[in-house]
């Protein structure tokens, strides 16, 4: 038998569980995107394979990972430059609003190089995903 004190905490669990669900089915995530770091190995070995993957299963975005600056300053992604990085993600039909920069990419000789490639694939925001040591 349950008692009057029970009763009236499963009634308000019930109640808060319900008003989250009803919370989560009307406020949808608009745009979902994959963090290419996830697929790193097939990037480095089928970029465009890999890409065209990533679309056909329903991903609209994709955060870039795979920077790389030379000395003389040339960026690549994963062996590939900015502009052919762009038509590849653009045949696939992916956006890229965000990347993945080396904290040793954003000193001040170095930066720009990296904002003119994020410029390019069409970036909202350059991140560092870690400190080196």
């Amino acid at each position: 038998m349950m008692d009057r004190r029970s009763f009236l905490g499963t009634v308000t669990a019930a109640t808060l569980v319900s008003s989250r669900l009803s919370f989560a089915a009307d406020h949808k995530i608009p745009k979902i995107g994959l963090q290419l770091y996830t697929v790193r190995d097939t990037m480095e070995t089928d970029l465009e394979g890999t890409i065209a993957k990533v679309a056909k299963i329903g991903y609209k975005e994709a955060e870039l990972a795979g920077f790389e600056q030379a000395a003389d300053g040339t960026v690549t992604y994963y062996k590939h430059s900015p502009k052919e990085l762009k038509a590849i993600l653009d045949k696939h039909g992916l956006v890229s609003p965000s990347t993945h920069v080396a904290l040793s990419s954003m000193s001040p000789e170095k930066f720009p190089k990296a904002i003119e490639s994020s410029k390019v694939l069409g970036h909202s925001y350059i991140m560092c995903p870690f400190v080196e040591e």
